[in-house]
């Protein structure tokens, strides 16, 4: 791994935490005409021997995941249109609205998707602005104005400079492969008492429920608090205000010094934290293989059409996959379509006849609870649903 180098301090030192030998570049929903023609890649994730980052090593060329975010069928759900995801998104307003001053300003969203967050922003009266290469971004422009959102990649140009009072981007930052020149044009645009907010998965809580499909091309970058306390302090900024849970909520302001850059932090990845997380890995893999080799499980239901549906599909054998009878999704954006190597299409869960399946698996950790409860109102039996982090965290 000597040729990588770590994304926040250059480090070219890594240990190795996880290796896939082939993943598709696309997970999830992809549309008939596309399913047969996903690439696959080798996947492998390790930890910087210096600052303790968890990140991707032997990197793809950054044009080809271009091309993915550019896909107007990109995995990603699109709250403003079927009220997907709308959860996490209202979780990291309440956030921003205990930590912002009552003053109002100029707001800029770097990867807006389809501007839901901008809708509820704007009516509180903030002027807002939105940039994403997405295909589905062009429902922020009819709803907020082609003035507001550009529908293109980010760059230090695509703005004015000292512009915006704000900058928020969620679920960006672990998808780049330059995280220092991001943060450098980020600071080119903000106002010198601007502030920032991030929302990123967190590590810590990946590493602790066994991150089974947590891990895919896309995201580059797996931070906790220290690795992106650490990242921000190289730019001038300090962490403020922030909350952790399965993901980290973070308002950062400038600083008068740029901190000297520190040595590794092994309290986020110590050797027993690693052996702890690939142990819960491995118990998560064997309870799949259990359940597609059970012999009572004839017909086997995934609900949810994620990175951990396409990582189910790809440890299992072609006799296991021919028992999966029914992908379901709440995102009727994903309905119609197929996960990568199943030829079942992913169906509406209103579709759902409880009798029909042995097993239901939840391929979701963020909508765990409210997936269970889904599935016990069409009448699913609880004891047929099985929920992966609760697989892993079993003693």
């Amino acid at each position: 791994m000597s040729n990588n180098k770590c994304l926040i301090c250059a480090n070219t030192s890594f240990e190795g935490l996880l290796h896939l030998e082939q993943f598709p570049i696309l997970f999830g929903a992809i549309p008939l005409k596309h399913k047969d023609k996903v690439k696959k890649y080798p996947l492998t994730v390790a930890i910087c021997d210096r600052c303790s980052l968890i990140q991707q090593v032997n990197l793809l060329p950054g044009s080809v995941l271009d091309e993915v975010y550019r896909a107007d069928y990109y995995s990603c759900p699109a709250p403003t249109g079927n009220q997907v995801g709308t959860r996490v998104i209202d979780e990291f307003y309440a956030f921003f609205g205990k930590n912002i001053a009552d003053r109002r300003g100029r707001v800029l969203e770097i990867g807006c998707f389809d501007g839901y967050l901008l809708t509820k922003l704007q009516k509180d009266h903030w002027d807002v602005y939105g940039c994403d290469p997405a295909g589905q971004t062009s429902i922020a422009i009819q709803n907020l104005g082609a003035d507001r959102i550009v529908n293109d990649f980010f760059t230090k140009d695509t703005y004015p400079g000292h512009y915006f009072d704000v900058v928020i981007f969620r679920h960006l930052l672990e998808h780049l492969y330059d995280l220092h020149s991001f943060l450098d044009s980020v600071l080119l645009l903000l106002k010198d008492d601007g502030c920032i907010f991030i929302e990123v998965p967190n590590i810590d809580a990946t590493l602790r429920y066994g991150g089974f499909g947590s891990f895919f091309h896309q995201h580059i970058s797996h931070f906790s608090m220290e690795t992106l306390q650490l990242l921000l302090s190289q730019h001038h900024l300090t962490i403020e205000r922030s909350d952790e849970t399965h993901v980290l909520h973070v308002k950062a302001v400038k600083s008068k010094s740029r901190q000297p850059l520190r040595e590794a932090n092994r309290s986020v990845v110590t050797n027993s934290k690693k052996r702890e997380f690939l142990e819960r890995y491995r118990a998560i893999e064997k309870e799949i293989a259990r359940i597609f080799t059970d012999p009572k499980n004839k017909k086997i239901a995934i609900f949810g059409a994620s990175a951990i549906a396409t990582t189910i599909t790809h440890m299992i054998d072609e006799s296991g996959r021919q028992k999966i009878g029914g992908i379901f999704d709440n995102d009727s954006t994903k309905q119609g379509k197929f996960i990568e190597g199943i030829d079942v299409p992913i169906s509406s869960p209103e579709k759902i006849k409880a009798d029909r399946y042995d097993a239901f698996i939840i391929g979701s950790y963020i909508f765990i609870d409210e997936i269970f409860t889904q599935l016990l109102k069409l009448g699913v039996d609880q004891y047929k649903i099985i929920t992966l982090a609760q697989e892993a965290l079993a003693p």
